[in-house]
């Protein structure tokens, strides 16, 4: 089971403690996990990255297809949930159990035409107990290349537990990183910089200052690709011919998002917008960090 441990033990996924009485921080990423002032979870829009056109058998929105049945509805957002680390290894089970659902879910509502790819979950952080009756679980996943941190929260449905909201928060990013400024809209839209080395972690810091929420899609695309022949704005499920799919994000209107691409290889990219805006990308390989010893050959020895 991807959840069937406490937090910290050996499991088939990383696990990370966090102290009795964790604050769980929800920055509203997305605006998907919401919480009323009575603890009531609701959900609102939970999309964390949605392609303008789903494959045959696909929906437009994964996540608002796999949340529990009566899930959305109005609600006040809130900066932080409080919730104790679960103990009991039963209570873990049951929100693994619903939790794998949750994503056996989202994937069986992904089709060819999704941008985004598929998702697998690849840590745990913690399960919580949110003091309402819901539970938390803090964890990471992948849907394609990009790396995202939510928390699912769990409440009592048909046969046991069920995820009734998710809401994207900062990454807890492990390893080398590099970062670029992206301005989805404007005069000023691109990205900055425009070429540089790829890291274990491709941070695109993607601000979004129009009136209405954006979709990206990142795309591999061949050497010279001309950024103006495609839009996302125009896209019905088929891409150029050598362009390859990374993965997607959304960012809301006046928002800004890290989001965060794993394993990206040295190639040419394209960052593409919903409003069809599109930004060439050039990743190239890491400067070796070979250092040659002065002590490689007697000739660099030096004298006594």
């Amino acid at each position: 089971m991807l959840f069937g441990k406490r937090p910290g033990e050996t499991s088939g996924l990383p696990a990370r403690n966090r102290p009795r009485g964790a604050r769980l921080g929800v920055a509203l990423l997305g605006a998907t996990l919401l919480v009323s002032g009575g603890g009531t979870v609701l959900a609102q829009d939970a999309t964390p990255s949605a392609s303008p056109a789903p494959g045959a058998g696909a929906t437009a929105d994964p996540v608002a297809a796999c949340l529990a049945p009566g899930a959305d509805g109005g609600a006040t957002p809130v900066v932080v949930v409080e919730g104790a680390p679960v103990e009991d290894q039963a209570t873990i089970d049951e929100a693994t159990v619903g939790a794998t659902a949750f994503f056996d879910c989202l994937n069986s509502n992904v089709g060819p035409a999704d941008l985004g790819g598929p998702y697998a979950l690849t840590s745990l952080i913690g399960v919580f107990d949110l003091g309402d009756g819901t539970y938390g679980v803090e964890h990471q996943f992948t849907h394609g290349s990009s790396l995202v941190q939510a928390v699912a929260v769990l409440s009592e449905g048909d046969g046991g537990l069920v995820v009734s909201g998710l809401s994207m928060i900062p990454v807890d990013i492990q390893g080398d990183s590099t970062t670029l400024a992206v301005t989805l809209a404007g005069e000023e839209a691109g990205v900055v910089p425009g070429e540089t080395e790829t890291r274990a972690s491709v941070i695109l810091q993607s601000t979004n200052d129009s009136e209405a929420p954006l979709s990206v899609a990142l795309l591999m695309v061949p050497e010279g690709f001309d950024p103006a022949s495609f839009s996302l704005a125009d896209y019905d499920g088929t891409l150029p011919t050598g362009a390859t799919p990374v993965g997607t994000y959304d960012v809301e209107a006046g928002e800004t998002v890290g989001a965060v691409f794993q394993n990206v290889t040295a190639g040419s990219y394209l960052i593409a917008v919903s409003d069809g805006g599109s930004f060439p990308l050039i990743l190239t390989e890491p400067a070796s960090a070979d250092v040659p010893s002065i002590f490689a050959s007697p000739e660099a020895t030096p004298e006594g």
